[in-house]
């Protein structure tokens, strides 16, 4: 009589652990690189922000025909600052000092109050993806005139110490944004270099 039954094949524990281990010592070896990426792309997604955010009041001052500023502050709260290292950002028609809690709004009262409201158009925190990141501006406030030109230059760097140094000495790919008297921004990284015969344009 034939035996219906077929030999199951599968795994041993042995296969199973071994191939554990195997693993085990790939993602041990692939966690310091992760980390470093997540690190740097903190740098990325505020630099981007800051980006976006002077292109963004640019625009506003062509289509509204009014000056639109745009600051670095301390807090989005009522106790906000304009400061240099500041890692928020607001764009807005008046100074937002002590006012960044105030909603968004495009109409004054009249009269006016005192202090004006700031008529904030968009404004953003350094909670949202990039935690870790400073940032150290040239200027806390730059107003940009209705012809699309800003009130001065700026230079805008960013660093996350908490991943380490910047390149070419440390992992982090730091940032840089520069702002033009004419109005462009552009994000380049500082630790390329650019020479006439090896153009780069990602250098500063």
């Amino acid at each position: 009589m034939l035996n219906l039954r077929t030999r199951q094949a599968g795994m041993s524990i042995i296969e199973i652990m071994v191939v554990i281990g195997i693993i085990a010592i790939l993602l041990a070896a692939a966690a310091p690189n992760f980390t470093v990426w997540l690190q740097s792309s903190q740098i990325r997604t505020s630099s981007d922000s800051v980006l976006a955010g002077m292109q963004l009041a640019r625009a506003e001052a062509v289509r509204r025909n009014v000056p639109i500023r745009f600051q670095f502050v301390t807090t989005l709260g009522a106790d906000c600052a304009l400061d240099v290292a500041g890692t928020n950002w607001v764009i807005s028609v008046n100074d937002p000092t002590n006012q960044c809690n105030t909603e968004p709004s495009d109409t004054q009262p009249d009269p006016p109050p005192v202090p004006l409201d700031p008529l904030i158009k968009q404004r953003r925190s350094s909670a949202d993806g990039s935690a870790n990141v400073t940032v150290t501006s040239t200027v806390s406030a730059v107003t940009f005139t209705p012809l699309g030109q800003a009130s001065s230059a700026a230079t805008v760097d960013f660093a996350n110490p908490v991943g380490g140094a910047c390149s070419p000495g440390g992992p982090m790919r730091c940032m840089r944004v520069v702002l033009s008297p004419g109005g462009q921004a552009r994000m380049c990284d500082p630790a390329r270099v650019s020479t006439a015969a090896a153009p780069d344009p990602q250098a500063c």
